[in-house]
């Protein structure tokens, strides 16, 4: 059991601003890299290996893992696509900031992205790389429906999904909003069995409640 003194906002990754929703999805959503817990490095997570620029630093490649969502369907360089594309359409607070210096998006396999930059910026690698992205199939309905409205991104950051796809260790089995949430040990989880900075990755947990005291 966790205790936390706040439900989530929302599960909607486009309107999950703040905090509470972010550690909430933090579960769920898996990023490319993440800082190592013991020296503070950048380390490859749900990318393979470190971003790769060669004689070109405007034009940055990366290869994922071969991982998957919690529904066992692979996930892909166009669910990031994806994600970065609607946060360019749609102008998203909060988001756009960390994608506005990538110009173009190709996938050159399943597995392997290139993005190109408008010109050197580091916060493509300080901020961009460390964001989570959403699973296209659960997302692009919604995509939809809020680009056939007047206010796109309104409909969009007020979509209230029911659940979450999850890349990451566990997977929301249930929420009784707003008092508790159910976690379960995700089994396609790619992490399990890495190191990072010399740590063994679980999760050892099966089961994880948290518990919303909002007294």
């Amino acid at each position: 059991h966790i205790a936390m003194p706040n439900s989530p906002k929302s599960l909607n990754y486009f309107d999950a601003t703040d905090s509470w929703s972010q550690k909430v999805l933090r579960f769920f959503h898996m990023p490319l890299y993440v800082r190592g817990p013991v020296k503070g490095k950048m380390v490859p997570w749900l990318a393979e290996s470190p971003p790769i620029s060669g004689d070109h630093p405007n034009i940055v490649t990366i290869r994922l893992r071969a991982a998957k969502w919690d529904d066992g369907s692979r996930v892909t360089v166009e669910d990031l696509i994806f994600t970065v594309k609607i946060i360019q359409e749609f102008h998203v607070p909060g988001h756009m900031e960390k994608w506005q210096d990538v110009v173009k998006m190709e996938a050159l396999d399943e597995r392997t992205i290139r993005f190109t930059l408008k010109g050197p910026s580091p916060g493509f690698f300080k901020r961009a790389l460390f964001a989570p992205f959403v699973q296209k199939k659960r997302w692009s309905p919604a995509a939809l429906t809020a680009r056939a409205t007047d206010d796109p991104l309104k409909t969009l950051t007020a979509f209230a999904p029911q659940t979450v796809s999850s890349n990451g260790p566990f997977f929301l089995q249930t929420y009784t909003e707003p008092f508790f949430m159910v976690l379960k040990k995700n089994p396609h989880f790619f992490g399990r069995g890495h190191e990072m900075d010399g740590i063994s990755v679980g999760p050892y947990l099966t089961t994880i409640i948290l518990d919303f005291n909002q007294d």
